[in-house]
């Protein structure tokens, strides 16, 4: 006995006959006959989903001849934008999202009537925000902008990045719909990978900046007010005492790094006579047979050079200081990478007097002078892009340690 069409909707195959066996869309490689042993990863369930409730008096001849008509094709309504695609197309890629609401339409369509219960509905609500059986219509509260290339990947098996669209957002989404990056086409995949990793770093830039200039906490006392004063003057160029002391230490800076320069040119240094004798060393100098100077005499800096080191060390060390006083918290300012190229910038300079004052070789003072060098890092404290270069490094350790192991082995 046939059965009477019209009285119920539901999801089926269209392209049928009466009395002819339906071809239903199935995954690659998969036979219909292992369907109801598929078990696919379910994504987590959407609150606050409904469903268009079933009417429990209609047979499931009328389920069928409803099924028939719409068997095909399938209605995917993605943020107020419907787009429609063929069943078989979204079984070709079945552990992704809409590969998977493939699967459960199918199951429906097997299973009879009194079967179909709410564990079924509740499948498909893991899927979607909402669906219409009856008008063969699924629906996501999702912007719809990405959708469109999400399914040309079930139509032609192309994946493309869109030019006007966040690579974030679109990551994003590629995760929510269940499709691996791998899929990208090879002209995107390089382009993809780049601008994820140039924008991850910058957000990561970002957090760590705002972290660093919020609201310190300078705690009570008759202190704090000198203290936010005094951190505000060398952290912050906003009133005009700030940026005069900013453009201070930035001459400071630049004045130490010529002085170290040109301490490193011959003919701007001088003999030190080695010997307490004076004298001697005069005698040496005058006289037509002197043997070596080396056995007699050091190079050493220029007088006028060394006065400006010194003046320049003083800044900095008085810098150091301040900013160590007018700290809102020792821990973070011990563990800051600008503080401490402060503190190597200045170390070797008293370790040097130290070493000078117990006779240590000459050659272990010149290696801590060497040390130095670091003053230039100083200057990141002061330029936004050094501080950008810094943070490239930083997050590139990696790639870069391969690289000078590589050079290494050369």
């Amino acid at each position: 006995m046939d059965p009477t069409p019209g009285e119920h909707d539901c999801l089926m195959p269209t392209n049928l006959s009466k009395g002819k066996t339906s071809d239903i869309a199935t995954p690659v490689g998969k036979p219909n006959s292992n369907l109801d042993g598929i078990k696919q990863p379910q994504p987590p369930p959407y609150a606050g989903a409904r469903s268009v409730p079933f009417n429990q008096t209609e047979s499931n001849g009328e389920i069928q001849s409803s099924m028939i008509q719409k068997h095909r094709r399938v209605i995917l309504n993605v943020g107020g934008d419907r787009h429609e695609i063929l069943w078989d197309n979204l079984a070709r890629y079945p552990y992704t999202r809409l590969g998977q609401l493939g699967d459960r339409y199918r199951s429906l369509w097997f299973l009879k009537l009194q079967e179909v219960g709410y564990s079924s509905r509740d499948e498909i609500l893991n899927l979607c925000d909402d669906y219409d059986l009856s008008a063969n219509e699924y629906f996501w509260d999702r912007q719809p902008r990405t959708f469109p290339f999400i399914l040309n990947l079930y139509r032609r098996g192309k994946l493309h990045l869109p030019e006007d669209l966040c690579v974030l957002e679109f990551d994003e989404d590629l995760q929510y719909w269940g499709i691996d990056e791998l899929y990208l086409d090879s002209c995107c995949q390089i382009k993809f990978q780049q601008k994820k990793e140039q924008l991850i770093a910058e957000i990561k830039k970002d957090e760590e900046f705002l972290s660093s200039h919020k609201e310190e906490d300078f705690g009570k006392g008759m202190i704090s007010g000198m203290r936010k004063y005094l951190w505000n003057l060398f952290e912050k160029s906003s009133t005009l005492p700030q940026k005069i002391t900013g453009m201070l230490s930035i001459t400071i800076i630049v004045l130490s790094i010529l002085t170290l320069s040109l301490s490193t040119v011959p003919e701007l240094q001088v003999f030190k006579c080695k010997h307490d004798n004076e004298s001697l060393c005069e005698d040496l100098l005058s006289s037509d047979d002197n043997p070596s100077p080396e056995q007699h005499f050091i190079l050493t800096d220029n007088e006028i050079l060394e006065t400006l080191e010194i003046v320049c060390i003083i800044w900095f060390t008085a810098e150091y200081l301040i900013r160590l006083f007018a700290a809102p918290s020792k821990r973070k300012f011990f563990c800051g990478v600008l503080n401490n190229i402060d503190l190597l910038a200045i170390a070797p300079f008293y370790v040097s007097l130290f070493l000078v004052q117990l006779d240590t070789p000459g050659r272990l003072v010149q290696v801590l002078r060497v040390f130095r060098i670091l003053r230039i890092f100083k200057l990141a404290r002061h330029s936004i892009g050094l501080q950008s270069l810094g943070f490239t490094l930083r997050h590139s350790y990696k790639g870069l340690g391969v690289l000078l192991l590589f050079l290494s082995t050369r």
